[in-house]
């Protein structure tokens, strides 16, 4: 059965705005059941990441994937994201 996951991805919209947005899975009864963690593009990411821990917490998920290629975490206050371990 796949563990519950979530990707937090951070982009900068073209008027500037940095954005973020949850996207993941959490599977029940078995795996017959799924409750898909979606949240609406547009959302500040300041905002956003706070719901993202939110969620996580409420679901079990033990790490947040955070896609950010543009190197936009740390400027929401929140530190560096760190590097899975190998």
């Amino acid at each position: 059965m796949t563990k519950p996951h979530m990707t937090f991805s951070i982009s900068r919209t073209k008027s500037g705005k940095v954005c973020g947005q949850i996207s993941g899975c959490v599977m029940h009864a078995g795996g017959r059941d799924v409750t898909w963690l979606t949240s609406p593009f547009g959302v500040p990411a300041k905002d956003a990441f706070p719901e993202a821990l939110e969620l996580a917490h409420k679901y079990g998920i033990e790490h947040i994937n955070i896609e950010d290629p543009h190197g936009l975490f740390p400027s929401l206050g929140y530190g560096e994201a760190q590097q899975p371990s190998t």
